[in-house]
């Protein structure tokens, strides 16, 4: 028998900049993910459009976001969509979510408290709330239990996970994943976190997801995105992933050892991207140690970045000092050598070596009139 069938995206962030693609650019992809989405919902017919917040950043939206999200929206129809805002496009007078027209189709949970939807054609009920300022929102789920109906039930808002997402991410509306089991509803639609990530109860059973954002916008974003496709039946909840986003942000590793001149490195360069899908927007860290008088600034990318959309390099390569050989020299660089050296044959750990042999690198550096390279 066919159970409520529902499409999870949040955290599409319309309109900001997305790293190493020009503002347009970014823009139109952001809002082609949108689209397509409203296009796997008809696809799938799905029951719910669960839009958990943070689908537009206040400070990055232009005359016609309000326009596209309520065409698009309306596009739905008629699939029921439910919106939390998030703390990014939070809820208050003058803002998109309340100046504009919204089709009948859309409902927004404006208020910071719990409330409620009923769809008895579909046989939810649908519980949420949304952030109404921009300050961050208490742990609202403590101590509540969704009503037994008798019928099923669906839990959306925008929250941070206690010890689920990184540390450096805002938390608003703290929770455990014991609150969501102990509110009694089948499944909670969770934003705020980028990354897809289930939520399980104490046995196992699942209970709630991120979507995670559906198109990475920066290298802090890197990997596969995408948005959640469920069905809850009277025998539980299934949930599958879908890709919609057109690029993908990858962090790449290049070690340089061995490489006599920068030509040369242009040349590892092009065969390190070749690999690689030509959508992705590549980050490449180049490491190791290349000859003293190798100049970053000669090497050209051209030739690797044809027909992609963005590569950018990370250097972090050091110096191949003859360390022996500068050791041996009667000059104020072999006496710091030969004072570095000999603390490091005494050197009770590993750790303590590789600090003293960065300390020699650093110090070579500056007694060569090099600027120090920051090393790991």
């Amino acid at each position: 028998m066919r159970g409520v069938r529902f499409l999870q995206i949040s955290d599409i962030h319309l309109e900001s900049p997305c790293a190493g693609l020009p503002w347009e650019k970014g823009r139109r992809e952001l809002r082609r993910v949108l689209s397509a989405a409203i296009d796997l919902a008809e696809e799938i017919s799905a029951d719910l459009l669960l839009l958990p917040g943070d689908i537009y950043e206040h400070e990055n939206e232009t005359s016609g976001t309000g326009r596209l999200l309520a065409r698009e929206l309306e596009r739905a129809s008629p699939t029921q969509v439910l919106v939390t805002p998030g703390n990014h496009d939070f809820y208050a007078a003058g803002t998109l979510w309340q100046r504009t027209p919204w089709p009948g189709n859309v409902h927004i949970f404006r208020e910071d408290e719990i409330g409620e939807k009923d769809f008895p054609d579909l046989g939810v009920t649908i519980y949420g709330f949304g952030h109404n300022s921009t300050g961050m929102l208490p742990a609202v789920l403590q101590d509540w239990r969704a009503p037994g109906r008798g019928q099923k039930s669906i839990l959306i808002f925008h929250g941070s996970l206690i010890g689920g997402g990184p540390t450096s991410k805002e938390v608003t509306c703290p929770f455990a994943s014991g609150d969501i089991e102990e509110t009694g509803v089948d499944y909670a639609a969770v934003g705020h976190y980028h990354s897809f990530a289930e939520i399980r109860s104490r046995d196992g059973r699942l209970i709630g997801a991120y979507a995670g954002c559906p198109a990475g916008r920066g290298f802090d974003e890197a990997g596969e995105k995408s948005v959640v496709l469920g069905e809850i039946t009277d025998a539980g909840v299934t949930i599958s992933t879908r890709t919609l986003a057109r690029y993908r942000y990858e962090r790449l590793e290049l070690p340089l050892d061995g490489v006599t001149d920068e030509r040369e490195t242009e040349v590892r360069i092009r065969e390190a991207v070749r690999t690689v899908s030509a959508d992705e927007v590549i980050r490449l860290a180049l490491t190791g140690r290349v000859p003293t008088e190798f100049d970053q600034r000669l090497v050209s990318i051209d030739d690797a970045t044809t027909g992609r959309p963005h590569i950018e390099l990370e250097w972090r390569v050091e110096p191949e000092y003859d360390v022996e050989a500068i050791a041996k020299k009667g000059t104020s660089e072999g006496a710091f050598v030969r004072e570095l050296l000999e603390r490091m044959e005494k050197a009770p750990s590993e750790e303590d070596k590789t600090k003293l042999r960065c300390a020699m690198h650093y110090g070579l550096d500056a007694l060569s009139g090099r600027a120090p390279e920051q090393r790991e």
